[in-house]
């Protein structure tokens, strides 16, 4: 009996030492070739559903109890390379240096001896043909597109089965699917289109007509953001291939030598023609260059496939790895041209999370019904827009989209139609989408009608009305894609006057790019002069812990305008307006002129007039014909500098005012890609006001007072420090993006770009406005020497999102209150 029970116990003893023993496991995965660190490749133990995604640094370690052990070994998978199965022994702990061979490039065998590299004779031809290869120099080209772009949601665990946002929504994970590598994925949104591209060499034009789009899924904004980024085909042929908002150094680059080593790998013959492999790999994995592979044809030295890579190692923001393959085919025996393109993105938010759930972006195009030298007619490349759409292009019947498409439709892509429509109609998904554009937006919708926000500005303190109450209405997009209107109230509890303001536009015509607008708005609130609109909003809650300094700057305005409104073409719109403003000074603050028998007190300054604005941004939807807007300093890449000149005639006889005057401000800016060594960016401004005015109505110069730096205004320079009737603007930067950093060890790992910036403000003020009876407010001035510069340098895409500003302030650095150095930050979201 007794042996029975000692048998049971030691037994029992071991079943409890066999499912308690747990096994750690680490190590680091690695390019077999490079060496490099695979950052987010997947280790998962084979059949047991438990395993870890590498660091930023490649490594990794999990634990995990000896019970759930089928097999012993682990299986690692990362996009673009080959999974690899690797053994381990489950009886003690151990570290694991894993090899991952990529799929687009394979060196290991490969050895160039002393000499010349063979592969530079076959890129040499390349580059002296490229005159013959390159599509945009062919005359003229028709061809046809069929484009399908798919997100997916990757690399997801169960856990966000029990998410918040997803919880209720069981049936969506039914659609789920894993790639041969182990990678589970939901198809989240789709975007089909149909094109018919025309191209031009002599002059060079591009016209792209869409014949249809179709789009389906969940199409938040920035999803939507990197589904146009991925619609664009590249040349492989220019210097600079953009990706994703960035200029890449092309592998076939006219001087490709300095970027990229390059391998001879093999020749072989498509349809009795031959052609060389060639594979490259960047000199420097940071720096905005791609690896792979290319096959090109040895009798016309023209591109027949290439496969472009980049991972995680490069300083672009959000993207694990990016691969796009593009292959090409002779037509009419002469031109070479695109018939496929492919690109497979694999995009994440935090990088450096172990367990984090992303993006697929798939794009796959077929380029097809060339026709090379074909007479085009110039009438259809009139107008300034390069992309026009039919009038039934987002109304194509399914049987019509079936003769359309090139290839079927997957069950996933099927089935992701259904979900959405089931989805669209339930309330609690309803309530989700409404919720994170609230968060985003600040506006809370009302059944699509009506929204209430901004709730961002419900509660304000400065030092005016200490205690600010807001309340506000706009009309809900959903509501119509013709007309908008918005209306507050506000209350300050110091001051004891009620606030509140309106606005409506109506808009005329389908086209977008050619609509035709009429509007008001009318307000009676504070105003900060010179405060730019480039800076968060006067009245939101965080202005109220980011400002320092007094309030004197702050005016109450009675500010009404009326205007006709025209986009004459994509990017060029004009408008023609009139307005009328009327300033108070606030609390304790004085307007005083000079008269005859001394100094007097002013209630208000008044000025009416008539406006005339034209703003020219190349083929930029959404353009508003106002001299300052928002975000100003993030417009795109454009071909031609932005152009935007604003005309004021103020007249006593004839429209009431209070004072005759005219005011006339040109403003240029660009952002210009210089190759490797990043983009440089340029705003240049100036402006004549003719008249005898008060200060509200001269120019006065943008300072910034907040403890955030304002990338268009002066970042030591007080609010309403400076005034002037004519004067010259400049601000210059030139950002390196990672061409500095990404050379200095250990830093580099951070992805940290570095930039430079000055900035100058040279103006005047004529005798009848300096020696006028119209004084300044204390504080305010003519520019000493009529000229004002700051200086400095700084660091971005801190943890991804922040900046940082060192900024010197070059003249009137005696003055009182002001500062001669200052460090300011900023954030901004990009690739």
């Amino acid at each position: 009996m007794k042996i029975g029970i000692w048998i049971i116990l030691i037994m029992t003893l071991n079943i409890v030492l066999v499912f308690g023993q747990e096994t750690t496991v680490s190590g680091k995965v690695i390019d077999s070739d490079t060496k490099d660190p695979l950052g987010f490749a997947q280790v998962v133990l084979v059949n047991a559903g438990v395993g870890a995604t590498t660091k930023i640094d490649g490594s990794f370690t999990f634990s995990f109890p000896l019970s759930v052990i089928q097999e012993d070994s682990l299986i690692v998978t990362y996009m673009g390379y080959h999974h690899k199965k690797v053994a381990f022994d489950r009886g003690r702990e151990q570290e694991i240096i894993i090899e991952l061979q990529s799929k687009t490039l394979s060196l290991g065998e490969v050895v160039v001896g002393p000499g010349q590299n063979p592969a530079w004779k076959v890129l040499d031809r390349v580059i002296a043909n490229k005159q013959y290869n390159n599509p945009d120099f062919f005359p003229t080209y028709t061809y046809k597109e069929y484009s399908k772009i798919r997100f997916d949601l990757n690399h997801f665990s169960d856990r966000i089965k029990k998410n918040f946002l997803f919880r209720p929504f069981d049936f969506i994970w039914d659609n789920v699917e894993t790639t041969d590598e182990g990678v589970r994925f939901l198809p989240v949104l789709l975007v089909e289109k149909a094109l018919l591209h025309y191209v031009r060499s002599e002059p060079a034009a591009k016209k792209s007509v869409v014949q249809g789009v179709n789009m389906t899924g969940l199409k938040g904004p920035r999803i939507l953001e990197f589904a146009e980024d991925l619609q664009v085909t590249p040349n492989i042929y220019e210097n600079t291939i953009v990706v994703l908002d960035k200029g890449f150094i092309s592998p076939i680059n006219d001087q490709y030598k300095s970027h990229y080593e390059y391998y001879l790998i093999d020749s072989t013959k498509f349809s009795e023609r031959k052609a060389y492999q060639v594979a490259f790999k960047p000199k420097n994995y940071l720096d905005l260059t791609f690896m792979g592979s290319m096959w090109i044809d040895s009798a016309d030295a023209a591109i027949r496939e290439i496969n472009l890579r980049f991972d995680i190692q490069a300083n672009v923001n959000f993207v694990r790895s990016y691969m796009v393959r593009q292959t090409y085919s002779p037509v009419d025996a002469k031109y070479w041209l695109p018939d496929t393109a492919s690109v497979l993105a694999d995009f994440t938010v935090l990088e450096n999370q172990a367990d984090l759930t992303g993006f697929f972006g798939r794009k796959t195009s077929v380029y097809h019904k060339y026709a090379v030298d074909t007479i085009v007619s110039k009438t259809v490349f009139s107008g300034l827009e390069e992309v026009e759409y039919t009038d039934d292009a987002e109304s194509l019947t399914e049987e019509q989209w079936e003769a359309l498409r090139k290839g079927e439709m997957t069950e996933q892509e099927d089935n992701l139609f259904g979900m959405m429509e089931t989805l669209e109609k339930d309330p609690k998904y309803q309530f989700r989408k409404n919720l994170i554009v609230s968060v985003f937006s600040g506006y809370i919708p009302l059944k699509n009608v009506l929204e209430i926000g901004d709730f961002y500005t419900f509660y304000n303190y400065n030092q005016v009305e200490y205690g600010r109450f807001k309340f506000g209405l706009r009309t809900h997009e959903d509501l119509s894609d013709h007309f908008f209107a918005s209306a507050y109230t506000a209350y300050g509890l110091r001051d004891a006057k009620w606030k509140y303001g309106g606005d409506f536009r109506v808009s005329f015509g389908k086209n977008q790019g050619k609509r035709m607008h009429i509007g008001a708005d009318y307000s009676y609130d504070i105003q900060q002069l010179g405060r730019s609109e480039n800076q968060i909003r006067i009245d939101h809650l965080f202005s109220s812990i980011m400002q320092v300094g007094q309030g004197s700057s702050r005016q109450y305005v009675n500010d009404f305008s009326a205007y006709v409104e025209k986009n004459w073409a994509t990017g060029f719109v004009t408008r023609l307006g009139y307005f009328h403003q009327t300033y108070t000074p606030t609390l304790d603050n004085q307007y005083i002129r000079l008269t005859d028998s001394g100094l007097d007190t002013v209630a208000n300054y008044r000025a009416s007039g008539l406006s005339l604005t034209f703003k020219f941004r190349y083929l930029e939807d959404e353009v508003k014909a106002v001299f300052t807007e928002r975000r100003v300093m993030q417009i795109p890449f454009l071909r031609f500098p932005e152009v935007t000149v604003d005309f004021r005639f103020a007249d006593k006889k004839t429209l009431g005012s209070q004072f005759d005057f005219q005011k006339i401000r040109l403003q240029l800016q660009q952002k210009v890609r210089a190759g490797k060594a990043g983009y440089f960016h340029y705003l240049i401004a100036g402006g004549k006001t003719f008249g005898n005015v008060p200060f509200p109505f001269l120019d006065i110069p943008y300072g910034n007072q907040l403890i955030l730096n304002d990338d268009r205004a002066f970042n030591l320079m007080q609010f309403m420090e400076y005034a002037t009737d004519q004067y010259v603007e400049f601000n210059v930067q030139h950002h390196f993006e990672g061409m500095i950093m990404n050379r200095i060890p250990l830093i580099k790992k951070l992805k940290w770009r570095s930039f430079v910036f000055a900035k100058g403000y040279l103006g005047s003020l004529s005798n009848s406005n300096n020696e006028g009876k119209y004084l300044f407010p204390h504080g305010m001035s003519t520019l000493s020497n009529h000229q004002y510069y700051e200086v400095g340098f700084g660091f971005e895409n801190i943890f991804k999102f922040a900046r940082m500003d060192f900024t010197w302030r070059l003249t009137d650095i005696t003055k009182p209150g002001t500062y001669y150095f200052i460090v300011k930050p900023s954030f901004v979201f990009t690739f």
